[in-house]
């Protein structure tokens, strides 16, 4: 199915793989759902790979946020730059939010409430994988589950729904962002 409604704006919540995979997720917020309308995700690619991929996108006029985790601000130790600096360079006139470190409970609580009223279009198959894989560490030794999420190829995509949980902001109407040439019209 295409959730993709034109009239409404589009929002991003990154995953930010170092070393790992990075994983977009693209939905679009309203006052009693939110649709996931798109993923973008692969390994070892710089920003400059996924937001030249965003700008070819039909929904590109209409991304207006991006969410990104709390360590984003960290300067690479490669080019002195952070990933929230190559961000809003890459996209000018998008806003760029990083969120404050919380407890991964109390994200995963928030995704809880999320699934509510959540629609997935039926293109996102990783991100539906990621849903039904997303899972617990087991503690062999004690024999127990750990109060923390086993790190595998499904936990980065539920990441990045989970920072789309705790970061999505609900908006009446559109706020068409025009772009030419990479600045602001």
């Amino acid at each position: 199915n295409d959730l993709y409604d034109p009239n409404l704006n589009v929002q991003i919540a990154a995953d930010l793989g170092m070393d790992d995979t990075m994983v977009l997720t693209v939905f679009q917020e309203m006052p009693l759902e939110t649709r996931i309308i798109d993923e973008i995700y692969d390994n070892g690619q710089p920003i400059s790979y996924y937001t030249n991929i965003l700008k070819k996108k039909p929904y590109f006029n209409n991304f207006n946020y991006l969410i990104l985790p709390h360590d984003a601000a960290v300067r690479e130790l490669t080019s002195g730059k952070s990933r929230l600096e190559s961000f809003e360079e890459e996209l000018p006139g998008v806003v760029v939010e990083v969120l404050p470190k919380v407890s991964t409970e109390d994200g995963i609580n928030a995704v809880k409430e999320l699934i509510k009223r959540l629609w997935i279009d039926t293109r996102c198959q990783y991100l539906i994988s990621c849903f039904f894989n997303y899972r617990k560490e087991f503690d062999e030794k004690r024999n127990r589950w750990r109060d923390k999420p086993y790190h595998d190829e499904y936990s980065n995509g539920a990441d990045s729904v989970r920072y789309a949980a705790m970061g999505r902001r609900v908006t009446k109407t559109i706020t068409k962002i025009k772009r030419s040439r990479g600045f602001d019209v």
